[in-house]
């Protein structure tokens, strides 16, 4: 498994006004305040795994588990549902020429006037499940572009939301750009959380409201006594969650930040190619892995700066790493918690396994059996996987 230490870490520098433009500590407080109105919001648990961070020779080892966010399977529900909100209250707003209160759209008020907005997207499954969702809380509509690849699953679980699925015929980046120019022939508003020139507002938003995650596990670890993490091992894809959780760890924890792994599928590391190319540079590999909501092949623009510069480095997963990480997460060693994962939510364990079973990783990376490991299982667990992992 490949792993290169990132030649444009900038770990112990002052966090940037071009960071904090992408993310800061104001904004994301906003967004947990107004999730956190949200009745059917709650911490998703942290959980502790003894038995494996002894088996994989660290001290400690905290999985943070999104499989039960909003009951949406996944974490994407912190950013589309968000962005939704914004974009509807913003839209009405903007119409009324007053401010429009979120906690008011919430509880069903203004609905003569939502049920005109289409917001759509491309996703390979849990971003477009959690516009959908969105899209249905607040009582608009949503339309849904697919790729050609994705796991039918993941398209009955956006149907399930109400939204209209179209089943593109390429890849997610093809969707992405055929999703845009019917939005602006159809009038519809974009929820992407990938950004291009001149559409950066929304996926910041998305990726703002992605940061409820890590101040969460910060105050559960703080709750349980125990210092930050020394190693975060976090998922890539276009680079959303990434710089999400990088940017709240680098702002909040400042000289005391962890060591900060992005993890992509070997198929589809747009992160690692543009690490390599020193500016955002698309994928090499062929697209093809099991890992749908990674697979991507271009990286969002807007975060990159601060992936590029707090990623200590980037680590990349092949599908039957991933199918063992599954396998391993679901039928735990020893007393550990047993916790279901999709494909997305395995690759940080994955990636953390591969390295710690290598004595030259382990070094590069300083984890040692003094290290404490924090990995986010991003989605919980898909059908038509199972059989595969089992």
């Amino acid at each position: 498994m490949p792993l290169m230490l990132n030649p444009h870490a900038q770990a112990g520098t002052p966090y940037a006004d071009v960071e904090r433009a992408v993310i800061n500590r104001d904004a994301a407080a906003e967004a947990r305040r107004l999730i956190g109105r949200c009745p059917a919001h709650a911490p998703t648990p942290l959980q502790a795994l003894p038995a494996a961070a002894a088996a994989h020779g660290v001290a400690r080892l905290h999985i943070k588990d999104e499989g039960p966010r909003f009951g949406l399977n996944a974490f994407k529900a912190l950013g589309g549902g968000y962005a939704v909100a914004r974009v509807v209250a913003r839209t009405l707003g903007e119409e009324a020429g007053a401010e429009i209160d979120i906690a008011d759209l919430a509880e069903g008020a203004h609905r003569d006037l939502t049920g005109r907005i289409t917001v759509a997207c491309a996703s390979s499954g849990n971003h477009g499940r959690a516009v959908a969702a969105g899209a249905r809380h607040f009582g608009c509509r949503a339309v849904i572009y697919v790729p050609h690849d994705t796991l039918p699953a993941r398209i009955a679980a956006i149907e399930g939301e109400g939204a209209r699925v179209v089943r593109h015929s390429g890849t997610y980046d093809d969707a992405v750009a055929d999703v845009e120019a019917t939005a602006r022939r159809e009038g519809w508003v974009v929820i992407s959380d990938t950004s291009w020139p001149g559409y950066e507002e929304i996926p910041v938003t998305v990726m703002t409201g992605y940061t409820v995650m890590a101040a969460e596990a910060m105050e559960q670890m703080a709750e349980q006594g125990l210092a930050p993490p020394t190693h975060v091992f976090i998922q890539g894809g276009v680079g959303g969650v990434a710089a999400a959780t990088l940017g709240t760890l680098a702002e909040t924890l400042g000289d005391g930040c962890p060591k900060m792994i992005v993890v992509e599928p070997a198929a589809a590391a747009c992160l690692l190619a543009s690490a390599e190319a020193g500016r955002p540079s698309p994928a090499t590999g062929d697209l093809d892995t099991i890992v749908g909501p990674l697979n991507c092949k271009e990286v969002s623009a807007v975060a990159w700066p601060v992936v590029e510069r707090r990623a200590t480095a980037f680590a990349t997963v092949t599908d039957p790493q991933v199918l063992a990480a599954i396998r391993r997460l679901n039928d735990p060693m020893g007393g550990d918690p047993a916790i279901g994962a999709g494909p997305a939510g395995a690759a940080g364990f994955a990636a953390f396994a591969e390295i710690a079973g290598d004595e030259g990783m382990r070094a590069a990376l300083g984890l040692d059996e003094t290290s404490s490991v924090l990995l986010f299982v991003t989605e919980g667990r898909v059908a038509g996987v199972d059989d595969a992992a089992a």
